[in-house]
């Protein structure tokens, strides 16, 4: 009885690894369920945002800086 021990010891072993082996490998190429329908793009709202720049380059309050003069 001695002897089969370590038979059925190795046996269960190379069986434990061939399956933990499959099962990772068969996990890590499945790419997963796929989607019941395409995703289209989503109706976002977009807000359209605008900027009116007014420069005062003289005056008494001035809003803008002349840093260089242009040539």
């Amino acid at each position: 009885m001695d002897s089969s021990l370590p038979a059925k010891s190795f046996l269960f072993f190379t069986l434990f690894l061939f399956i933990t082996t499959t099962t990772s490998v068969a996990a890590a190429t499945y790419p997963g369920r796929p989607s019941p329908r395409p995703r289209l793009p989503s109706k976002d709202k977009v807000t359209r945002l605008r900027f009116y720049w007014h420069d005062v380059l003289s005056g008494k309050h001035p809003t803008s800086v002349t840093i260089v003069q242009s040539p």
